[in-house]
């Protein structure tokens, strides 16, 4: 009889998640920020990608002047944007969101203190904000891939409306999104850890 391949419990994955952070909170600070970089470029990356993607809903046929396809808009959006932390879980790279759960399971199993917790915390999340700004830099004044400062193209001009409608939300939109959007990040982390 042949042996399948079985997919972890929910205690067993707790255990895999927490005994897989060890290395996160062991690592050097070079290593750590090295890794959170490449993680937060692979998101940028994402969502360089998402927005390209995004503006084929503002071009004929699915659009008429100023009138675009919003719904198919925040679609191909979300089909795109995962690809970066596709990118970051293949690549074992630090996302910070997922630090989180994977240090918080460390934790709860007390294989890690709190110090080593916010070490790791601190790494990842200076990495990932480090190598999201070194994206955003090689896409607008590096490159012109979105255009120019103060002359943005169709990808910069969508860029720029998305992140108007970010901080135009109320600040407790923006909590509830922000916990939606990290929940959503952990159960793909979780997914993953199952297999």
């Amino acid at each position: 009889m042949s042996k399948e391949k079985i997919l972890y419990g929910v205690d067993a994955t707790f255990e895999a998640v927490a005994k897989k952070a060890t290395p996160k909170y062991k690592t050097t600070p070079g290593r750590l920020l090295s890794a959170g970089f490449m993680a937060g470029a692979f998101i940028a990356f994402g969502f360089i990608l998402a927005i390209v993607a995004g503006c084929v809903a503002k071009y004929p046929p699915f659009a008429a002047g100023d009138t675009f396809n919003k719904a198919l808009f925040k679609v191909l959006l979300g089909a795109v944007f995962p690809v970066g932390l596709i990118a970051v879980i293949l690549a074992g790279a630090d996302l910070w969101t997922g630090n989180v759960q994977f240090l918080s399971a460390a934790k709860a199993k007390r294989y890690a203190d709190f110090k080593c917790v916010l070490y790791n915390w601190f790494g990842s999340y200076g990495g990932n904000f480090i190598g999201s700004i070194f994206l955003a830099l090689l896409a607008v004044p590096l490159t012109g891939l979105f255009g120019h400062v103060g002359d943005p193209n169709i990808f910069g001009s969508t860029a720029v409306a998305i992140a108007t409608g970010k901080v135009s939300k109320d600040i407790l939109a923006l909590f509830f999104l922000g916990i939606g959007c990290n929940w959503l990040v952990n159960i793909a982390i979780w997914q993953s850890a199952r297999v």
